[in-house]
C-alpha cells in the first residue's frame, strides 16, 4: 500500500512538472510595434518604454518578427540612416550575435539577409512631411548549426537612427504626397503593398505624373503667387477609391504641401476549408504538414522542469513494479 502511494505521488508530481515545463516553453515572446517620429525637435521614439524584440528564449529553428515605422510629422524634410550596435550578451563560445540570421525589409523590399553581425548600415532616403515608411525585421536561429553551447546565451542590441535635416529651399516649392486610408478612416499608408501603389495626378491640366506614398512629387523654383490645381486621375487599381478629386493651392513663401487621399475598398475574404486530417496509419499527402519535434530553447528552466518531471514519472513506474519497498 505504501509503495503504491509513493509511486502515485511521484507520477503525479512528475506529470505536473512536465506540464509546467511545456507551458513555459510555449510561452509566446513579446513583439511591440514602434514608431520613430521626426519633427522640428528631431527624432524621437513613440512608446519608448517598450522593446522592438523582448525574446526570453528561442528554440534552434525558431523565428521572431517585429515591425516599426519611420515617420515625418514635421514641416521640413529630412534624410535618415539605420545601423545596429551590440550592447551586451554572450561573447566567444555561444555568441548569438554571430549565429542569429537577420532579414530587414524596407517598404516591403528586402534590404539585408545574413548574419546579424554582418549588417553595417542602410540609407533610408528622404522623408517629406507626412511620409511614413515601414521597417520589418525577422530574426532566425538556425537549427542544425546551433548546438548545446548556445543554451543560456544572451544578446542585447539597439537600433540607431541618424537624421539630417534637408536645407530649406531658397525659392518656393510644392510637395504633393499620397495618403491611403481603410474603410474606417485609419491611415494605412505605411503598410505594404499600399506604400508602393502607383497613382497619377495632373497639375494644371498637364500630363499625368506618377505619385505614390514612397515617392512624392516635388516641384521647386516656383514663383510666388502662382496657382496650381492638382487633380487625381482615375486610379488604375480598382481596389482604391478617390477621396480627393481636386485641390487648388497658391504658392507663397517656403514650401506648400498637398496630400491626395485614397480609400482602400472593402475586401471580401473567403475562409479556406480546413484540410483533411490523415487517419491513423496514413502517410500525409503532398502539401500536408507534419509536426516536427522541438529542440531545447536557449533558456533553461523549462528544460530542467521537463527532465525532472520525466525522472519522477520513471521513479514512480519503477516503484510500482518493485516487489519489495
Amino acid at each position: 500500500m505504501r509503495r503504491n502511494a509513493v509511486s502515485s505521488v511521484a507520477i503525479i508530481m512528475g506529470v505536473m512538472l512536465i506540464i509546467t515545463g511545456l507551458a513555459m516553453a510555449k510561452q509566446p515572446s513579446h513583439v511591440f510595434a514602434l514608431e520613430l517620429v521626426g519633427d522640428e525637435l528631431g527624432l524621437h521614439l513613440e512608446n519608448a518604454d517598450t522593446s522592438l524584440f523582448d525574446v526570453q528564449n528561442m528554440y534552434p529553428g525558431d523565428t521572431e518578427t517585429a515591425s516599426m515605422s519611420v515617420s515625418n510629422k514635421g514641416e521640413l524634410p529630412f534624410t535618415a540612416d539605420i545601423r545596429i550596435e551590440r550592447t551586451g550578451g554572450t561573447v566567444g563560445v555561444g555568441d548569438l550575435y554571430e549565429q542569429l540570421q537577420l532579414i530587414i525589409k524596407y517598404m516591403g523590399e528586402e534590404i539585408y539577409n545574413g548574419p546579424m553581425d554582418g549588417f553595417s548600415s542602410y540609407h533610408l532616403g528622404t522623408f517629406q512631411p507626412g511620409v511614413s515608411r515601414p521597417l520589418d525585421f525577422l530574426v532566425h536561429l538556425p537549427g542544425p548549426e546551433t548546438g548545446n553551447e548556445f543554451q543560456g546565451s544572451t544578446l542585447g542590441i539597439k537600433l540607431i537612427f541618424t537624421a539630417t535635416r534637408e536645407p530649406v529651399p531658397e525659392t518656393p516649392s510644392l510637395v504633393i504626397t499620397k495618403k491611403i486610408i481603410d474603410p474606417e478612416g485609419n491611415d494605412i499608408s505605411h503598410l505594404a503593398p499600399h506604400n508602393q501603389e502607383k497613382f497619377f495626378v495632373s497639375i494644371n491640366g498637364g500630363e499625368a505624373m506618377e505619385l505614390s506614398v514612397a515617392e512624392p512629387i516635388v516641384l521647386t523654383d516656383l514663383t510666388r503667387g502662382d496657382i496650381y490645381t492638382i487633380t487625381e486621375l482615375e486610379p488604375t487599381n480598382y481596389d482604391y477609391a478617390r477621396v480627393t478629386d481636386e485641390i487648388t493651392v497658391t504658392i507663397n513663401g517656403g514650401t506648400e504641401y498637398v496630400t491626395i487621399v485614397n480609400e482602400l475598398l472593402e475586401e471580401i475574404i473567403v475562409e479556406p476549408e480546413d484540410p483533411a486530417v490523415p487517419g491513423e496509419g496514413e502517410i500525409p499527402g503532398e502539401g500536408e504538414s507534419v509536426d516536427k519535434p522541438e529542440l531545447p530553447r536557449t533558456g533553461g528552466l523549462e528544460t530542467y522542469l521537463l527532465l525532472m518531471g520525466l525522472l519522477l514519472v520513471f521513479i514512480g513506474i519503477r516503484l510500482r513494479r518493485e516487489k519489495v519497498f
